[in-house]
Protein backbone atom coordinates (compact mmCIF):
# COMPACT_ATOMS: atom_id res chain seq x y z
CA UNK A 1 0.00 0.00 0.00
CA UNK A 2 2.67 2.39 0.77
CA UNK A 3 4.26 2.03 -2.77
CA UNK A 4 1.21 3.20 -4.05
CA UNK A 5 0.91 6.00 -2.74
CA UNK A 6 4.61 6.54 -3.19
CA UNK A 7 4.18 5.98 -6.98
CA UNK A 8 0.96 8.45 -6.62
CA UNK A 9 2.94 10.99 -5.04
CA UNK A 10 5.92 10.75 -7.60
CA UNK A 11 3.27 10.90 -10.17
CA UNK A 12 1.58 14.08 -9.18
CA UNK A 13 5.35 15.68 -8.22
CA UNK A 14 5.84 14.93 -12.15
CA UNK A 15 2.35 16.54 -13.30
CA UNK A 16 3.05 19.79 -11.68
CA UNK A 17 6.04 20.15 -12.20
CA UNK A 18 5.69 20.20 -16.04
CA UNK A 19 5.52 22.88 -18.38
CA UNK A 20 1.92 23.22 -18.43
CA UNK A 21 1.34 22.17 -14.90
CA UNK A 22 2.85 25.25 -14.12
CA UNK A 23 1.26 27.42 -16.46
CA UNK A 24 -1.81 26.33 -15.37
CA UNK A 25 -1.04 27.22 -11.81
CA UNK A 26 0.22 31.28 -13.17
CA UNK A 27 -2.90 31.60 -14.88
CA UNK A 28 -5.54 30.51 -11.76
CA UNK A 29 -5.54 34.37 -11.25
CA UNK A 30 -6.65 35.25 -14.35
CA UNK A 31 -9.94 32.71 -14.22
CA UNK A 32 -12.13 35.94 -13.73
CA UNK A 33 -10.03 38.38 -16.08
CA UNK A 34 -11.11 35.89 -18.83
CA UNK A 35 -14.52 34.81 -17.53
CA UNK A 36 -15.81 38.12 -19.91
CA UNK A 37 -16.44 37.41 -23.38
CA UNK A 38 -15.34 40.95 -23.68
CA UNK A 39 -12.44 40.69 -22.27
CA UNK A 40 -11.77 37.63 -24.58
CA UNK A 41 -12.46 39.78 -27.78
CA UNK A 42 -9.56 42.13 -26.42
CA UNK A 43 -7.40 39.95 -25.83
CA UNK A 44 -7.95 38.59 -29.57
CA UNK A 45 -7.61 42.13 -30.99
CA UNK A 46 -3.73 42.37 -28.98
CA UNK A 47 -2.82 39.01 -30.99
CA UNK A 48 -4.33 40.60 -34.08
CA UNK A 49 -2.22 43.70 -34.08
CA UNK A 50 0.64 41.23 -32.82
CA UNK A 51 0.03 39.09 -36.29
CA UNK A 52 0.02 42.08 -38.45
CA UNK A 53 3.94 43.12 -37.27
CA UNK A 54 4.87 39.48 -37.54
CA UNK A 55 3.05 38.06 -40.37
CA UNK A 56 5.38 35.88 -42.00
CA UNK A 57 7.41 33.90 -39.47
CA UNK A 58 5.10 34.68 -36.56
CA UNK A 59 7.04 35.09 -32.95
CA UNK A 60 8.22 31.76 -32.73
CA UNK A 61 6.91 28.98 -31.74
CA UNK A 62 6.15 28.57 -28.41
CA UNK A 63 6.76 32.83 -28.07
CA UNK A 64 3.48 33.73 -27.50
CA UNK A 65 3.89 34.84 -23.97
CA UNK A 66 6.67 36.74 -24.37
CA UNK A 67 5.82 38.25 -27.38
CA UNK A 68 1.98 38.94 -26.23
CA UNK A 69 3.35 41.55 -22.99
CA UNK A 70 4.62 44.00 -25.40
CA UNK A 71 0.81 43.98 -26.85
CA UNK A 72 -1.34 43.30 -23.93
CA UNK A 73 -3.82 45.78 -23.27
CA UNK A 74 -3.99 48.64 -20.72
CA UNK A 75 -5.79 47.12 -17.68
CA UNK A 76 -5.25 43.71 -17.87
CA UNK A 77 -2.55 42.75 -14.80
CA UNK A 78 -2.50 38.73 -15.83
CA UNK A 79 -0.17 37.52 -17.73
CA UNK A 80 -1.62 35.63 -20.76
CA UNK A 81 0.04 32.49 -22.16
CA UNK A 82 -2.17 31.88 -24.94
CA UNK A 83 -4.38 33.85 -26.71
CA UNK A 84 -7.46 31.88 -25.93
CA UNK A 85 -8.00 31.76 -29.67
CA UNK A 86 -6.89 28.08 -31.35
CA UNK A 87 -6.21 29.58 -34.63
CA UNK A 88 -4.92 33.13 -33.17
CA UNK A 89 -2.61 31.04 -31.64
CA UNK A 90 -0.76 29.46 -33.65
CA UNK A 91 -0.94 32.06 -36.60
CA UNK A 92 0.53 34.32 -33.76
CA UNK A 93 3.50 31.85 -33.39
CA UNK A 94 3.92 30.50 -36.71
CA UNK A 95 3.11 33.10 -39.11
Amino acid sequence: MALVWASFIIMLLIMLMSTSGIERALTIGQGADMARLSSRVTVWKATCDMIADHPVFGVGPGGFALAFSQYQPPGFNARFFQAHNDYLHVVSELG
